[in-house]
């Protein structure tokens, strides 16, 4: 079957798209029905044979599955109130197995076994055996099953050694089998010692608990962040362990992306409503701190005439900022980073082999580690934006990539502020022309007159 699926392609189709069912699927669901009826009927000629839990149990399951399947013949789309009847049937029928079958099986083992058979004197003892065979092979089921489960399961006595772990789990912590875990403290494996206490509590208070978070030290030193169930009996604790991780990670990547998407937003603003520069550059810069982490940040812009960077605008430093003499291009990190048009950095500025010739900015400040990136727009280099921190930075690609989005934004907030000004410049320039014009007119016609 699997062949004709993915190999030959020659099974029929099931559902069409805005068609609905084939006759392929009817039919099957109809034959699938036939199938379940049979059943139906050999299990109504044992019935004596079978405990009525049981019985009662596996019949009502068929007549679920029946009901799923004729709910599976009348739904036209994947979303129709038949297709969803035909489901809710399905979960009713594996519930009702459940209760016939695993459940009985672990709670009322002997209503499985033969009327017969427990009834009869001179098999008690055959009898016997036979369930505790039986009981043995649940148990080892049991096992299997707690080890094939993908979420970690344990045993710990309330005072904090391993009683049980189950496989999962110790791949959950590194450990090479469960075995190795067994006779441990758990307390050693939790990141922070009061999330035990504040579980123990709850357990002796409420014997139950759901949903606890809390990050355990993997063997090799690995933090993993968890989603614990737990409920205490008899001085043991017994629980289920969810790794959920990478679910926190991609949680705090969209928080992240989130806060970024408004830093961004707020830039906008700023470039449209201000057209004041210093009042745009220092919103940039407040952006910058937030959402970079980082302790000070500034912003050099290059004067085109004498191809020389300027200081304009710093934000997160110590000290009131003295007049800093130009920097020449190709000179320090600055000017570096606007030649040569790439990011400039050093993680450690004293140790760099490019010196920081603006040294009164960094004077007293304690900085350690400094990114400039070029502001450029439209191919031309309008400054750069300077980064410090006081520690050391070693920034991920998603830290760059936002640091270049930065750049871009302040970039254009550069040149929206130049052509504004220019623009009143223009304006200014047309309405002096037009004053000089109006008083020269009026000048004349003074003369003719008189």
């Amino acid at each position: 079957m699997l062949a004709s699926i993915f190999v030959w392609n020659i099974f029929p189709s099931a559902y069409i798209e805005g068609e609905g069912l084939t006759p392929f699927k009817v039919g099957s669901e109809y034959a699938i029905i036939a199938v379940l009826l049979a059943a139906m009927a050999l299990f109504w000629r044992g019935r004596t044979a079978l405990a009525l839990s049981v019985f009662y149990g596996i019949v009502g399951s068929l007549a679920a599955s029946i009901a799923a399947e004729l709910a599976f013949t009348l739904y036209f789309g994947v979303t129709d109130t038949a297709n969803l009847l035909g489901h809710l049937f399905k979960i009713t029928a594996f519930y009702l197995l459940y209760r016939a079958l695993v459940e009985v099986a672990f709670t009322r083992p002997y209503d499985l076994l033969l009327r017969q058979l427990k009834q009869s004197e001179q098999t008690e003892r055959a009898g016997r055996n036979f369930a505790e065979v039986e009981l043995h092979a649940c148990e080892e089921s049991y096992l299997r099953l707690m080890n094939n489960a993908l979420v970690g399961v344990y045993q710990t006595s309330l005072d904090g050694i391993m009683l049980f772990a189950n496989s999962e789990f110790a791949h959950l912590l590194s450990f090479s089998s469960a075995e190795e875990m067994i006779g441990g403290n758990v307390a050693e494996r939790y990141r922070d010692l009061q999330d035990r206490a504040r579980l123990v509590e709850i357990l002796k208070r409420e014997q139950y608990v759901r949903e606890f978070e809390t990050d355990l030290w993997t063997r090799n030193g690995q933090s993993r962040h968890v989603l614990m169930s737990a409920s205490l009996k008899d001085r043991t604790i017994s629980g289920m362990v969810l790794d959920i991780t990478e679910r926190k990670r991609a949680e705090e990547k969209i928080k992240i992306q989130v806060e970024q998407l408004a830093a961004l937003r707020a830039i906008d603003i700023a470039i449209i409503s201000s057209a004041e520069l210093y009042l745009t550059l220092k919103i940039v810069l407040e952006q910058v701190i937030q959402h970079l982490h980082v302790d000070a940040a500034s912003v050099l812009l290059l004067n085109p005439h004498q191809y020389t960077l300027e200081y304009a605008e710093g934000i997160g430093f110590r000290k009131e900022i003295p007049a800093l003499p130009p920097l020449r291009l190709g000179e320090g990190f600055a000017g570096r980073a606007a030649l040569e048009r790439r990011i400039v950095s050093a993680v450690n500025i004293a140790e760099s082999e490019i010196e920081f010739r603006q040294k009164q900015l960094i004077e007293g400040e304690d900085f350690v580690s400094v990114y400039t990136v070029p502001l450029i727009i439209k191919g031309q280099v309008r400054g750069v934006l300077d980064i410090f921190n006081r520690s050391e930075l070693h920034p991920d690609q998603a830290w760059l990539d936002f640091l270049e989005t930065l750049a871009k934004q302040t970039a254009i907030a550069i040149e929206n502020a130049t052509l504004s000004e220019g623009l009143q410049k223009s304006n200014m320039d047309l309405i002096r022309q037009a004053d000089r014009r109006r008083v020269g007119g009026n000048a004349q016609a003074y003369t003719i007159c008189v």
